[in-house]
């Protein structure tokens, strides 16, 4: 066998029998220079068949044209390593990228001689190819909104991406070591994990969600896939883990469940109170019909009849109260119940209620009772009176209604800038569990305590609702079978001024006789609402006008200056009240006019021009309030 130590020592044949059949393409040029001798073109001068193969260009169709020829988008930079190389820079390693072929090369190139060169070359496109995609993919690990970790078969981890770093607060030489159990919170069940490695060991991908800590001791939700990586020969080498953070998720999917329930128990809720609402309403419409109807019989008593009138008297009553608990809650839901503030006496408020109820009271045998600790003067706030007098008035019904025997309390404490009212029974008391659910609405008829009871299940939802307005809260303290405290706060801010309301204080001594002089207008377009109230007014020794329509009341105002006091319809025909009252004060600016109405209305919006509103049904010692302070008033200016 030759020894051959160099390649000079190969001969002709041999090197040519390697030249065409080695796998790296050959290929052999000469630099061409412009004017200036600068290099810009190489011409090819031989290739071998492997050059062929790797740029798929035929060797007839190359040799002996330039590169600019062949391959135009060859770059410049190209060109000059190459003339480098071609004028003594000595042998070059690299990587080219060919825009034509569209493939990478690994070149080694050298020089045989000055003004050429030969290059040795490699098709790597596929490598790079690779490479690229390895790149992606590293980058897509790296990038995304996923947890991402990388165990080996122990499970120790080997690989986290920045999502988890970010996720758990343990950085990447933290985590790398370490098992993922280091997230464990205990809060899931051993059970739990051994299903899932029996699933990932088993060569099969396991998806769940764990309930894990964080590093700093939060903890969180997120759902995970597991999965095992394979090698080519399907040997399980690693555990893949991709897992997202549904902490939000799990907290809106526990808020729906929530909102469900209460949808849910709202609508039971509702279906009850429409229920109890259709046997409240029947119920004193059978007893106004029904004793109207007996009120027919010419035989009937003198006690029969005054009992029946009591009785549709009642029932009326009570249809006006579920009327208008509807309309107050509706009112109150839509956001168009409004705050009217004036200076209310608290005292002269609990001593009218106590006076007002106190009948009712004794009726049960109960003692009505009322504490308050302040002077007269001291007790005058600012507040919304007729909210007040609402909150009150449903805690003592409510007192009343529920306590059997013993004592009711109003009264009040001052505590810390702010007056807390309280209403303190005897009665059966609430349960503990019930304690909250008293303030939401249609409660009443949910609570086996209020079984054979009247009521719409609103008063307490109303109360509430009056009581934040005012810048208060309100609870309830109970035991059941000893008796409930009903508690509520309201700003305590004294108005010194001795400015007592008067339409909740108790009435001055009775009035019914009164000068010739004065002279009340009716103004009413219906025939029942004027008998009505000249039958209730027929008490006081005065003259009484009337008029059907506001045109009608315009001219009595004109012709008869000695009107005292003018009650206006507001939904009158042709003119409403609210214009005439305009206009009539036009003409006479102190004369009082009072409106009466059964519309459901703001009262500031109607405030610029009625001195006071009555809302029907007029019930008589309301409206007699009201017209003997304007009466009063009249003869204290005479």
């Amino acid at each position: 066998m030759k020894d051959l130590n160099t390649v000079s020592q190969l001969s002709e044949r041999e090197l040519r029998l390697i030249f065409e059949l080695m796998p790296n393409g050959f290929a052999l040029y000469e630099m061409i220079y412009n004017a200036d001798n600068q290099p810009v073109d190489f011409r090819y001068l031989e290739m071998n068949p492997a050059f062929e193969k790797l740029t798929g260009l035929h060797i007839s169709d190359v040799i002996g044209r330039t590169v600019k020829e062949v391959l135009p988008e060859t770059e410049v930079s190209l060109i000059r390593k190459y003339n480098e190389i071609a004028t003594g820079g000595g042998p070059q390693s690299f990587e080219s990228h060919s825009k034509d072929l569209g493939k990478d090369y690994l070149v080694y190139s050298f020089s045989p001689e000055k003004g050429r060169f030969a290059t040795i070359f490699s098709d790597i496109s596929a490598i790079k190819r690779a490479e690229s995609q390895i790149r992606k993919l590293s980058e897509a690990v790296k990038q995304s909104p996923a947890s991402i970790v990388i165990t080996d078969l122990e499970g120790t981890i080997e690989y986290v991406n920045p999502r988890f770093v970010e996720e758990t607060g343990y950085t990447l030489e933290e985590a790398v070591g370490q098992n993922p159990k280091v997230l464990k919170s205990g809060e899931q069940s051993d059970l739990y994990y051994k299903h899932m490695w029996e699933t990932i060991t088993s060569g099969n991908i396991w998806t769940g969600e764990f309930h894990n800590k964080k590093k700093n001791g939060e903890l969180y939700w997120e759902a995970a896939v597991i999965a095992p990586i394979k090698d080519e020969n399907g040997v399980v080498t690693n555990y893949l883990a991709v897992k997202e953070d549904i902490s939000a998720m799990k907290m809106l999917q526990s808020a729906l469940e929530k909102a469900k329930i209460k949808a849910e128990e709202s609508e039971r809720i509702k279906a009850a109170f429409l229920a109890n609402m259709s046997h409240e309403i029947r119920t004193p419409m059978n007893g106004i019909l029904g004793f109207v109807d007996l009120l027919k019989d010419p035989n009937l008593s003198y006690e029969d009849k005054i009992e029946y009138v009591t009785i549709i008297e009642e029932s009326g009553h009570r249809m006006l109260t579920i009327i208008n608990d509807l309309i107050n809650i509706s009112k109150v839901e839509s956001g168009q119940m409004q705050v009217n503030l004036a200076d209310s006496n608290i005292n002269d408020q609990i001593r009218f209620i106590q006076n007002f109820f106190k009948l009712e009271a004794s009726k049960k045998g109960l003692e009505l009772v009322t504490s308050c600790p302040l002077e007269s003067d001291l007790s005058i706030i600012k507040t919304d009176r007729e909210k007040v007098y609402a909150v009150l008035t449903n805690l003592i019904k409510n007192a009343i209604k529920f306590t059997a025997k013993g004592t009711i309390t109003i009264g009040y404490v001052i505590k810390d800038n702010r007056m807390e009212f309280y209403v303190k029974d005897t009665g059966r008391g609430i349960p503990s569990d019930k304690l909250t659910a008293v303030f939401d609405r249609f409660q009443q008829v949910d609570t086996e305590l209020s079984n054979g009871l009247e009521g719409s299940g609103l008063g307490l939802t109303i109360s509430k609702a009056y009581i934040e307005m005012l810048g208060g809260k309100i609870w309830v303290d109970s035991l059941v079978g000893e008796g409930s405290t009903f508690y509520f706060t309201l700003p305590y801010n004294p108005q010194l001024e001795n400015n007592r309301p008067y339409d909740l204080i108790e009435p001055e001594p009775s009035i019914c006789m009164l000068p010739e002089k004065v002279t009340l207008l009716i103004v009413d377009n219906d025939d029942q609402e004027r008998k009505y109230l000249k039958e209730l007014l027929k008490k006081y020794n005065v003259r009484i006008l009337s008029a059907m329509t506001c045109l009608e009341a315009l001219e009595k105002c004109k012709s008869n200056p000695e009107i005292n006091l003018v009650l206006m319809d507001l939904k009158m025909p042709i003119m409403n009240g609210y214009t005439a009252t305009k206009q009539i004060k036009e003409l006479r600016p102190s004369l009082p006019i009072i409106a009466v109405t059964s519309l459901t209305i703001d009262s500031e919006q109607y405030s610029d021009v009625f001195d006071e509103i009555i809302i029907k049904p007029l019930l008589s010692e309301r409206c007699l309030q009201i017209v003997e302070k304007y009466l009063w008033d009249k003869l204290n200016e005479a």
